[in-house]
């Protein structure tokens, strides 16, 4: 990606090589306005700039995950939220792997990220009791990890 349209500047070959930025080229010589002058451009293999808003994106087939595959997911991608912490904070920490401030990608969007993680209030909502029959409900106990219910051998009283 290169700079926004409306800063991106080329060397014009029609008129006097003066330099134009691709914002101004597109008005120009097709007589376009362009609608998202700020979004970066695209450079492409020959050197050239296509603005973003010109460009389609195919649509891609996804193939289905195995249950292995999804088992697979769910296990590495559920941390503990210390875990979790401790691993972003390596991340945004490694300024060799991983520096925001500089990375060209973020800065032709115009993002910034802040080396602080926001704190936020939160609480364990408590888990559901299941109704099991008219008679018979159940709710983890106290002491078991959190939702685990002891298991029956009885019915539901409204199986899904």
């Amino acid at each position: 990606l290169g700079e926004s349209a409306s800063t991106q500047t080329f060397e014009w070959n029609e008129r006097d090589k003066n330099l134009i930025t691709v914002e101004d080229f597109y008005m120009k010589k097709y007589g376009i306005e362009l609608e998202y002058p700020s979004l970066p451009v695209v450079t492409m293999r020959n050197g050239s700039f296509l603005p973003m808003e010109f460009l389609g994106v195919e649509p891609v087939r996804v193939k289905r995950i195995t249950d292995e595959q999804r088992a697979m997911v769910c296990q590495k991608s559920s941390l503990n939220p210390s875990d979790y912490y401790q691993s972003i904070i390596s991340v945004r920490n490694n300024t060799e792997e991983q520096y925001f401030e500089n990375d060209p990608f973020i800065a032709a969007w115009n993002l910034q990220i802040d080396p602080k993680m926001h704190i936020t209030s939160a609480r364990i909502i408590p888990p559901p009791t299941i109704i099991y029959n008219s008679r018979y409900q159940i709710s983890p106990q106290n002491g078991s990890p959190p939702s685990v219910w002891q298991s029956t051998n009885i019915k539901f009283y409204h199986p899904t």
